[in-house]
């Protein structure tokens, strides 16, 4: 399918979790995506294979033998709105197209409305949390989107862990809101926050260690233990994620390297089967090589289609693997965009990069 001289290889319908989610797989494969709203008006002979659909001509879709004629295109052109995926972002971007685009260059505003934004997984509003006298978090407001990976940079003190503190519940809010799928969490507790899909690494690691890798991972696992057959599938699925994990799984985990234990803490997070994965601080104090193998697991985790807020001290690595990130300097966001534009800022350089 074209438009104009653009190419793409699969067209994703809908703009709702389930497709945002197909987009953002397919964008991380490499493949170029075009996102087009309006289920209920898409109909043809286009197959569909993992969430999303082939569009017949393409060599992808040849290659999975799926020959049918184009019904995927002809939808295409008589659609009122339609979006690019922009993968370095992983969001759709408002891109209106005509009904024929071969007789006219202009679209109607009325047939060519964009549709309405995807709304966040997480929110937060004007948040504020305190320790006594001391405000950490002055009105912080961002918002994190499905199947993103949004980093938030700073100095130590700045208020990083103190806000993810907060979006776990380990610490009160004293004003603002913090909103997951639209639900208000105020008076939801920790334990509950955990069943919502929410899961946290915290800075430090916070094994326990007078308990086995194979038991850490478990109570990983506290709110599936009635389902011992899928929690088994996950510990095998860290194992695979992290082998020394695998190796080690019948050691106490006070005996373990910094390394393997931030492994583990990453892994424990990931038993509860979370929607939304809060990483903090997860390279500190770590070797450079294990911190490489650290970021190979969260761009993994990234083309899963999980959604990731990290925390991290090293704006390097972090924007490198960010779709956007916030600045937080002394509990205020001061700077936001996306994570590869940040590394080209000249102030972030200079702050965080030690650059000039």
């Amino acid at each position: 399918m074209t438009e104009g001289q653009e190419i793409y290889d699969v067209l994703v319908v809908g703009t709702g979790a389930s497709g945002m989610s197909a987009a953002v797989t397919a964008a991380h494969q490499g493949l170029k995506v075009l996102v087009v709203d309006k289920a209920p008006l898409y109909g043809g002979t286009t197959a569909r294979s993992g969430g999303w659909l082939w569009i017949p001509g393409t060599r992808l879709a040849t290659e999975q033998g799926i020959h049918e004629p184009p019904g995927a295109a002809r939808t295409y052109l008589q659609h009122e709105a339609t979006t690019h995926f922009d993968a370095a972002r992983a969001r759709p971007t408002s891109a209106p197209m005509n009904r024929n685009p071969r007789r006219s260059r202009s679209p109607s505003p009325r047939r060519n409305a964009a549709p309405p934004e995807e709304p966040a997984m997480l929110k937060i509003e004007s948040v504020q949390v305190s320790y006594g006298a001391i405000e950490a978090v002055k009105g912080v407001s961002m918002e994190v989107r499905a199947g993103e990976v949004v980093a938030i940079i700073g100095a130590n003190g700045a208020g990083k862990s103190t806000l993810l503190k907060s979006i776990c519940g380990l610490e009160p809010v004293a004003g603002g809101r913090i909103l997951l799928d639209g639900e208000d969490l105020a008076r939801v507790p920790p334990h509950r926050r955990v069943a919502m899909g929410v899961a946290m690494s915290p800075e430090g690691r916070g094994v326990f260690a007078d308990q086995t890798v194979r038991e850490n991972l478990m109570l990983g696992a506290y709110g599936r233990r009635k389902d011992p057959v899928s929690v088994e599938a996950a510990i095998a699925r860290e194992f695979q994620r992290f082998p020394r994990l695998a190796e080690r799984q019948h050691q106490l985990s006070g005996t373990l390297s910094g390394g393997e234990q931030q492994m583990l803490a990453i892994s424990r997070a990931l038993m509860s089967e979370p929607r939304l994965l809060l990483l903090d601080e997860p390279s500190l104090g770590l070797a450079p090589l294990i911190i490489k193998d650290i970021f190979e697991a969260i761009r993994q985790l990234r083309r899963s289609g999980l959604t990731i807020l990290l925390v991290e001290q090293m704006a390097r690595q972090a924007l490198g693997v960010a779709d956007r990130a916030y600045v937080l300097e002394t509990g205020r966001i001061t700077l936001e965009g996306a994570g590869r534009a940040l590394l080209g800022d000249a102030k972030v350089r200079a702050a965080y990069l030690g650059a000039h």
